[in-house]
């Protein structure tokens, strides 16, 4: 699941996502591990200045035993 945010953007060299980003990003983090997933932040650039930020959501396909 990818999501495209033209808001404020997150630092970029962010090394963590609790590190001063809110804490909407650090609970979305804890779901996605929760989930043996991970979440990607991407600050996005147009002419040099960042002009939002990019989060995609990697998930686990998980298929149903019925």
């Amino acid at each position: 699941m990818s999501v495209r945010h033209d808001g404020p953007s997150v630092p970029a060299l962010l090394g963590d996502v609790r590190s001063g980003s809110g804490l909407d990003l650090a609970i979305c983090q804890e779901i996605a591990r929760a989930l043996g997933g991970s979440i990607q932040l991407e600050n996005r650039e147009n002419a040099r200045r960042i002009a939002g930020l990019d989060a995609t959501v990697h998930l686990p396909l998980v298929e149903n035993d019925t």
